[in-house]
């Protein structure tokens, strides 16, 4: 009995090739795939850097070119994986394996492959928009020269935030990365859609105080609602 019959004798269809559900189910999969979404790389990537550009675009690139090996290496993996499964099927022999077995394994091994890379290649093209959009912001090409420029004040500011958001956490109860991931909401996009404004602005005795209106969360709830 080989590994197909099995299958078929133990009612488990969803692992037949071509079985209807299961290729429904991989649609599905391969529609979802992305870990990361074009909103998430403009404010959890490029905009954690505030608005020194050349940070900006040091920070990307370097997400950038991990996404570009990443890609690369399940692309020659995949491939690899292609060739041992015609092997398999023009009749390679190992002692103690199973052609029919190898065979599944090898393409329940590419399936793996392809969610992965489908988040990869995605990446890859909203990394490449957003290198794009920073270069045309900057008006020509990046240099470590304008990063190094960048460093001093960079560093200033970075610190200031930190404080800033520890600061934060003391007054309010609210945890430090809440409010550093609310300073990177309101950053400055590279998508306009992307723009988000998070705290409002309050006059408390005659002083603006920005805080967290927590009544949004009925409309933003309401909001989603429209998007299905």
């Amino acid at each position: 009995m080989d590994f197909k019959e099995f299958l078929k004798n133990n009612n488990i269809p969803y692992f037949l090739d071509n079985n209807e559900k299961l290729n429904e189910i991989k649609s599905d999969c391969l529609e979802m795939a992305r870990l990361k979404s074009d909103f998430d790389i403009d404010k959890f990537t490029v905009a954690t850097q505030g608005k020194f550009i050349a940070h900006r675009f040091h920070f990307l690139m370097r997400q950038y070119s991990l996404a570009l090996y990443e890609a690369k290496r399940l692309l020659l993996d995949r491939e690899e994986k292609s060739r041992q499964i015609k092997e398999w099927q023009e009749g390679k022999k190992v002692e103690g394996k199973y052609s029919d077995i190898e065979i599944e394994r090898l393409k329940n091994e590419i399936e793996l492959i392809d969610l992965e890379l489908a988040n990869k290649l995605a990446m890859i093209d909203r990394f490449e928009k957003a290198r794009l959009k920073l270069i045309e912001q900057n008006g020509k090409k990046f240099t470590d020269e304008q990063y190094q420029n960048e460093e001093p004040k960079y560093w200033k500011w970075y610190l200031l935030n930190k404080a800033k958001e520890q600061l934060g956490e003391r007054q309010t109860g609210i945890n430090a990365g809440v409010w550093m991931n609310v300073r990177n909401m309101e950053e400055d996009a590279l998508d306009s859609r992307n723009k988000v404004k998070m705290l409002k602005d309050t006059n408390v005795n005659g002083k603006i105080v920005s805080g967290f209106d927590f009544s949004e969360i009925e409309d933003i709830e309401k909001d989603i609602k429209k998007l299905k």
